[in-house]
């Protein structure tokens, strides 16, 4: 009966490169029905129809939680990125003359928390000659506004 289920779920299973991975689990399934008479001889029991969810739960759940702060990390790191980059096209729009020596954002990275990603400050170290107080005004003005944050959130230095 096993074999005839299997046979009919091949048949329907989607042609691709999971097609053979998805073939290799129903050959195991086969095989382990054949030889589950065979090991009870022996008495070695294997229960080839006991869920995997209920063999695999207790030594998964640890790491899942490591899993799941490992994405967080990276998904407030790209998130970052993200920000830094449109604040350097921001900067080269007004004075494409700075350099960008760093630049450090500062965001609530609790992600229980009701304020997760919202922006606590951001501070801007530029090198140039060419920059002034003009130039570092329009920058404070132009992220903020890309931000949506307070200008008071925004610190901007050039070659200090």
């Amino acid at each position: 009966m096993t074999i005839l289920i299997i046979s009919f779920i091949e048949i329907i299973l989607p042609s691709g490169t999971m097609r053979k991975y998805l073939k290799f689990i129903l050959s195991i399934i086969i095989l382990a029905v054949i030889l589950q008479p065979l090991l009870k001889l022996n008495n070695i029991d294997i229960n080839a129809f006991e869920p995997i969810s209920t063999v695999m739960e207790t030594p998964e759940e640890p790491h899942r939680d490591s899993v799941e702060s490992i994405q967080e990390v990276q998904i407030i790191s790209l998130f970052k990125q993200k920000l830094k980059s449109n604040i350097i096209s921001i900067i080269w729009d007004i004075n494409s003359e700075l350099d960008i020596k760093e630049i450090t954002i500062h965001v609530f990275e609790n992600i229980n928390k009701k304020n997760f990603g919202e922006i606590h400050s951001v501070d801007i170290r530029l090198i140039g000659s060419s920059g002034n107080e003009s130039d570092k005004t329009k920058i404070v003005n132009e992220v903020a506004q890309m931000l949506d944050v307070s200008n008071g959130k925004i610190s901007v230095r050039i070659n200090e």
